[in-house]
């Protein structure tokens, strides 16, 4: 792969005095940085060798919050360097995708340090370092790493010379260095302390955190279980059975959201705690709270742990393969929302002979947005339940998602649909993974109650749609569909004191000019919803 080489420091000096033969001016260095230590002292060496322009390119790092912190101080960092010394460096930030890139290291995942895993994060870093330096035009790149001394910079080197001499040859150079000669590590703990730079205890990834922190971090996924207090103790049961035998080495939670008022269902729960502590996180909640379903999913949002959540229905139950076909799907395609299959059980408790079939690309980007946003109303089996769906905790915070119900119903369609028009990705898998019993759910659901809000969350969908460049989904030919698959259809509209085609018609006019993005409308029901979801949306809710 590379020559045999000693001393690294002394390779690099002998780089640099060929570079400046080269060179008329000050050399331009693409130097990749994982963090403010890591970077102290090597930009203090190279700062007046090079033009130097940091890229943090480090999916690697988990939880999201550390990947931040790390960034901030780095940042914090340059610009004391920049108005102390009078430099220009700048940072660049990589996209950070660590679903994916945790994907390659999943294999290695119980490896101590130093060994496959860690050797496969270097490649990946580097292979990005090289791609983003012919992007933007450098002729020369090199990294912080080998300042480490858990890191082999051998092996840095060598990878490094190879995607050179392999991919990018008399195109990028890639720099020979061992930051740790010299006291350079000692140099950069001093630097460090001068500045107050925070300083990690680990690595970066969720494989190499302490021990005794991992347990705290690291939760792939959070199934929030709603209980519903029209279901059956056998169906409590059966659902608690199928969550607690899930295939595959996946760490997650039971997030229990129990009403204070549900004596019988909290023993339950907690029988199955006892047994299976590690996976339960129960919460037990004022009653009030239960009063608006919305209140409970929210707090949910705000309290859960995993990097992907699912909802699943005390009336309901899950395959086995539930948890690992979703989070191997939804890493792969490192997807904001992942849709699935569910199907219904009869009162005989034998599942629905209805054959689902997904008329549907298996994911969809920018490019077929338009479709994929038809279809959660018009598709049976994509629709805007969230039981049938896994969705990214980060994507939801980052977009301030969150269920609204004050003045709406069918708080879960518009959930999804917002999830919807602002994912980059959603991913379909054409495997039945949920059943539910349909009957239990509608036992207690008065239509005439909520119609007017139906209608209202409907205007909410289709003012947003509009708002956001959308203008032809969500005409009226589809929302009929949508209510009759939701409510049973022709009873839905049986019971309905008001006649729903009446009130389109009766508000034709208004259809009209919302089309034609005439907003607003005093008095409507549908825009004080609008106005008290983007009232909330200032706030933080999770």
């Amino acid at each position: 792969m590379d020559k045999e080489i000693n001393n690294y420091y002394l390779e690099f000096v002998k780089e640099y005095k060929e570079i400046r033969k080269k060179e008329e001016g000050k050399p331009k260095l693409l130097l990749h940085v994982c963090c403010g230590p890591c970077s102290a002292y090597p930009l203090v060496f190279l700062q007046d060798l090079f033009d130097i322009t940091i890229l943090y390119s480090n999916s690697n790092i988990y939880p999201k919050e550390e990947y931040d912190k790390r960034l901030y101080n780095l940042k914090r960092y340059v610009n004391e360097i920049n108005l102390k010394f009078n430099k220009h460096i700048l940072v660049i930030e990589d996209n950070y995708d660590y679903d994916s890139f945790k994907e390659d290291l999943l294999p290695f995942k119980n490896q101590k340090e130093g060994l496959n895993r860690c050797k496969i994060c270097i490649a990946k870093r580097m292979k990005r370092l090289f791609i983003v330096a012919k992007e933007r035009n450098f002729k020369y790149v090199t990294t912080v790493m080998s300042i480490s001394r858990n890191k082999d910079a051998v092996y840095i080197n060598k990878i490094g010379k190879a995607i050179e001499n392999n991919l990018y040859k008399n195109e990028i150079e890639f720099i020979y260095t061992d930051f740790k000669k010299n006291d350079g590590q000692e140099i950069g703990i001093k630097i460090a302390k001068k500045y107050n730079l925070y300083r990690q205890d680990y690595c970066g990834c969720e494989f190499s955190l302490p021990l005794d922190k991992r347990e705290e971090k690291i939760i792939d996924i959070s199934i929030v279980l709603l209980i519903k207090d029209n279901d059956k103790e056998e169906y409590l049961k059966k659902c608690l059975d199928s969550l607690i035998i899930q295939e595959g080495d996946i760490a997650y939670e039971i997030f229990v959201l129990i009403n204070d008022k549900e004596k019988e269902k909290l023993e339950i729960i907690n029988e199955y705690k006892n047994k299976y502590n590690d996976l339960f996180n129960v919460h037990i909640l004022s009653s009030s709270l239960f009063l608006d379903i919305s209140n409970i999913k929210n707090y949910a949002l705000k309290n859960v742990k995993g990097r992907y959540i699912a909802f699943v229905e005390s009336t309901s139950y899950v395959s086995k393969d539930f948890l690992s076909v979703n989070y191997k799907v939804a890493l792969k395609n490192n997807a904001d929302v992942v849709n699935f299959l569910y199907k219904n059980i009869k009162e005989n408790k034998k599942v629905s002979s209805f054959n689902p079939r997904f008329y549907l690309t298996k994911f969809y980007n920018e490019g077929n947005k338009k479709r994929i946003l038809k279809a959660l109303f018009n598709d049976i089996f994509v629709r805007g339940y969230i039981f049938n769906k896994f969705f990214k905790k980060d994507f939801l915070k980052n977009q301030n998602i969150f269920f609204m119900g004050e003045s709406s119903c069918m708080e879960d369609l518009f959930f999804s649909y917002l999830t919807f028009l602002y994912s980059k990705k959603v991913v379909f898998i054409n495997k039945t993974l949920y059943f539910r019993n349909k009957k239990a759910e509608l036992e207690k659901f008065d239509i005439n109650k909520f119609s007017q809000k139906l209608i209202n969350s409907w205007f909410l969908m289709r003012y947003v749609s509009i708002k956001e460049g959308f203008k032809n989904i969500g005409n009226c030919s589809f929302l009929p569909k949508t209510i009759m698959l939701s409510f049973s259809g022709l009873k839905f509209y049986k019971n309905l004191d008001i006649s729903y085609f009446s009130y389109l018609k009766k508000n034709s006019k208004q259809l009209k000019k919302l089309v034609k993005n005439e907003y607003k409308y005093e008095g409507e029901e549908w825009e004080k919803a609008l106005y008290i979801y983007l009232e909330k949306s200032k706030d933080n809710h999770y």
